[in-house]
């Protein structure tokens, strides 16, 4: 299984088609290609969740997530007005009051995911994949032909 800048452009096409077509540096997005196997095993063995094109997908799919957020935090740190955080689910102008929701989420880890549409991908994919889980083990019994 290969991860490459050209997959990566492939799969995900609109990033290079923002800011007046300038495509991201080849450097940079091999930089997040890299650290999304940190978090993704690029590792294909036979008795993974995760095997293939869909673990290939699942890298491009961390890559793209966590270069949104990259994106994101730039946008944010150049106007910092527009860094709200949360949702505004109601507000009101006399007294001012504004009420925020968050994404409902079990664990960080999901949340951390429901923040751009590749992460939120990224989490079904995952979601899908680990049903029914895998065993090791069992009673050694069990291990012998009757």
């Amino acid at each position: 299984m290969e991860i490459t800048y050209n997959g990566f452009r492939e799969k995900f096409p609109e990033f290079y088609k923002v800011a007046g077509n300038v495509e991201p540096p080849e450097p940079v997005v091999n930089m997040w290609l890299e650290v999304a196997t940190f978090y993704i095993d690029p590792c294909d063995y036979s008795c993974r969740m995760l095997t293939g094109k869909s673990l290939q997908y699942s890298i491009y799919l961390m890559a793209a997530h966590l270069y949104s957020l990259f994106i994101q935090r730039q946008a944010e740190t150049e106007n910092p007005g527009d860094a709200q955080g949360g949702w505004i689910q109601s507000a009101s102008v006399g007294d001012v009051s504004v009420t925020k929701a968050s994404l409902p989420a079990k664990d960080t880890w999901d949340w951390w995911l429901q923040q751009t549409p590749y992460g939120q991908t990224l989490l079904s994919l995952l979601s899908i994949a680990s049903v029914g889980g895998l065993s090791v083990g069992g009673l050694p019994e069990r291990e012998g032909f009757r």
